[in-house]
């Protein structure tokens, strides 16, 4: 991009304007370029919305003054962005309906974030409003994040799905016991059989893994189902209130204490985080390929769809959201608007209507919801 006959405001306006053109152009990187190896651009990606915006603004800016050379390079630069922008920005105009006569098989995907254990005082309360949620909209299978049980007591969160809620069967693996009776990991419930149940293990982790399982919707109609909860970012919450201060605005004073240190903490925070994820994610990548029915992922990926993570699970499947809903679509309820990070994805064989995202704050990640056509055969084409 060359300045040309520029004004000084515009030669400075020029300057920040090719900032901001470097930083998308580095961003739109993210989904092809493993973190394992080069993990910068997975963090700009993070903020691609943002980015985006600003890159936006300079375009507006130059078709206002007519700079007609400046103008074209933006629309070039903002064109070259279009596969992230189509992943990134759903523009759907109405809900889809399923093929009539097609089975159906309404799917809901939740991390509970263990029901709000560890609020010792209204964690029954959390725990009935999710479970109300739940019953008002009566899914067929829930994948649960982030699931909590007890063997016995108020807290025995399995007992009560199965009894209270109908879900005959389920698939709870366990990622932790204590006192050999408290249980913690990644769970599925259901209305149909689930044949065939296993898991996927990370060397990398202990927390994280992925639960999948033979859903069998009817005769010869057959799913395979995959509960994904990714590495997250291990963010404390020091840490998080250390961003949430930066973005609100921290007083001269304040960033003078241990500011380099802190931002060190949080840079390293999500650099393992995106190098854990890019691995996993190659690994589910390598199940759902070989797979032998039509694939449904639901789950937490801890990433937005500008990552390689996401980039690397969807490969070939619909994205749930994109096919049915408008806007950006936050999941995970913190004070940025832009964290998609839940998501029910979906072979091409299967069908897909009434995606929707259930912003209702009893835990950090909102509940998704989606209706599933499956195929007759139950065969992967």
């Amino acid at each position: 991009m060359k300045a040309g006959r520029l004004s000084w405001f515009d030669k400075l306006i020029y300057f920040f304007n090719l900032l901001a053109v470097i930083l998308l152009l580095c961003t739109y990187t993210a989904p092809y370029l493993n973190p394992e190896t080069l993990w910068m651009p997975a963090i700009l990606a993070l903020g691609y919305p943002f980015t985006l915006a600003l890159n936006m603004l300079f375009t507006i800016y130059w078709l206002l003054r007519k700079k007609w050379r400046q103008l074209l390079y933006m629309a070039a630069v903002l064109l070259l962005g279009l596969p992230m922008f189509t992943k990134t920005f759903a523009f759907a105009t109405g809900q889809k309906t399923l093929v009539a006569g097609t089975p159906q098989l309404k799917v809901m995907s939740y991390n509970v974030r263990n029901f709000d254990l560890y609020n010792w005082k209204e964690n029954v309360v959390a725990r009935d409003k999710m479970l109300s949620l739940i019953s008002a909209e009566n899914p067929d299978v829930i994948c649960f994040q982030e699931f909590y049980t007890e063997d016995a007591g108020e807290l025995h969160n399995v007992k009560l799905l199965v009894n209270e809620l109908g879900y005959k069967y389920y698939h709870f693996e366990k990622t932790l016991t204590l006192r050999g009776k408290d249980h913690w990991g990644e769970a599925v419930f259901s209305k149909y059989p689930l044949n065939n149940p296993d898991k996927i293990v990370f060397s990398n982790s202990t927390g994280n893994i992925v639960t999948y399982a033979d859903v069998a919707v009817g005769e010869g109609q057959i799913i395979r189902l995959f509960n994904a909860h990714l590495q997250s970012f291990r963010l404390s919450n020091k840490d998080v209130k250390y961003v949430q201060d930066i973005t609100g605005g921290l007083s001269q004073e304040d960033l003078k204490k241990s500011t380099i240190q802190k931002n060190l903490i949080v840079l390293l925070k999500l650099r393992d985080g995106f190098k854990k994820r890019s691995t996993q994610a190659r690994i589910l990548a390598e199940y759902i390929q070989k797979s032998p029915y039509p694939v449904l992922v639901c789950g937490d990926f801890n990433d937005v769809p500008s990552s390689y993570a996401y980039h690397t699970i969807s490969k070939n499947l619909q994205d749930a959201f994109l096919q049915s809903s408008f806007g950006i679509g936050k999941t995970f309820n913190t004070f940025l608007p832009t964290l998609r990070i839940d998501y029910i994805l979906a072979g091409e064989a299967l069908h897909l209507s009434g995606f929707k995202i259930i912003d209702k704050d009893y835990s950090d990640h909102y509940a998704i919801v989606c209706n599933i056509g499956v195929p007759k055969n139950g065969v992967k084409p």
